[in-house]
C-alpha cells in the first residue's frame, strides 16, 4: 500500500467549497485557466496527503520492518536487490506484521477516492486491486518474498505510466 505514494490525487473545488463534479469540469481543454488550476491544486493536496500518510506509516516500527524484511517500500532501499530475488515465503511473525501494515495503511488510500476525474481515479482503483492480490498471495503462502517484490514494481511502472496517459487524456498539463 505505501508503494502509493508515487502518484497523484486531486480534489478541485470551486470558490465557496462545492467540489466541481466530473460533468462540469469535463475535458481540462475546456476549464477556464482558474478552474484548471484549481484541479491541479486539487490533485497535488490529495497526492501530498497520500505521501505524508504514507511516510508515517513508514516510519512505524512495522513500516520499517516491512521495508527491509518483505517490500521494497522506499527508494533507494539498501536491501531492495536481495528483497527482489528472495525466495523465502513470510514466517508466523511477518504475517502479522504484515497485516498489522496493511491495516494501517488502509486509511492512507481514502484520499485517492476524493478525485473527481474518473480516469485518474481509475488508476488508483487498479493500484490498490493489484497491491492487495499481492498481499494475499503473500500472506497465504502462494508468492514468496521475491515474486511478490517483482509483482509490486511492475505495477508501479503501470500507475506511473497509467496516470501519465490518464494526465494526458484530460489535457491537465
Amino acid at each position: 500500500m505505501a508503494s502509493a505514494v508515487f502518484f497523484i490525487s486531486g480534489c478541485a473545488q470551486m470558490n465557496g467549497g462545492q467540489s466541481l463534479k466530473t460533468s462540469q469540469i469535463g475535458l481540462a481543454e475546456t476549464m477556464t485557466a482558474a478552474e484548471r488550476e484549481q484541479l491541479k491544486h486539487g490533485v497535488s493536496t490529495i497526492q501530498d496527503s497520500i505521501a505524508e500518510c504514507t511516510r508515517r506509516e513508514l516510519n512505524t516500527r512495522d513500516g520499517k520492518a516491512i521495508n527491509s524484511q518483505i517490500l521494497v517500500l522506499t527508494e533507494n532501499n539498501p536491501v531492495a536487490n536481495k528483497l527482489l530475488v528472495s525466495g523465502q515465503t513470510l514466517t508466523n511473525a511477518q504475517k502479522m506484521v504484515l497485516r498489522r501494515y496493511i491495516k494501517q495503511t488502509d486509511r492512507c488510500r481514502s484520499p485517492a477516492y476524493q478525485l473527481k476525474q474518473e480516469k485518474l481515479l481509475a488508476v488508483y482503483k487498479r493500484f490498490f486491486a493489484g497491491a492487495d492480490a499481492v498481499y494475499a498471495d503473500l500472506l497465504s503462502g502462494k508468492s514468496n518474498i521475491g515474486a511478490a517484490n517483482q509483482r509490486m514494481q511492475v505495477l508501479k511502472v503501470a500507475a506511473r505510466g497509467q496516470w501519465a496517459d490518464a494526465i494526458s487524456a484530460i489535457n491537465l498539463y
